[in-house]
């Protein structure tokens, strides 16, 4: 199984306590459900209600990705929470 590492940023950072992580996975959907696993408190920002939370800009290797995305060793993902302007 591929080992990926994934970049939390902003308050997803602060809440998880890290700023990356490795896990093992398949797709991008498996990588998320995995870094909650080790982060539960990131859930309810990932996956509210059980569904992905479409205002994350997710990223696999710096390009927009879906769930499905298959991911291969030593992909790097990134999570960036919505930006608020003003």
């Amino acid at each position: 199984m591929p080992r990926v590492k994934i970049k939390l940023f902003a308050n997803l950072r602060e809440i998880a306590g890290v700023k990356e992580d490795f896990v093992e996975a398949e797709t991008l959907e498996e990588a998320l459900r995995e870094i909650i696993k080790k982060y539960p408190a990131l859930e309810e920002k990932i996956f509210p209600d059980g569904e992905l939370n479409k205002s994350l800009n997710i990223m696999v290797n710096g390009i927009h990705s879906e769930l499905q995305k298959e991911l291969r060793e030593g992909d790097e993902i990134a999570i960036f929470p919505p930006v608020a302007g003003g």
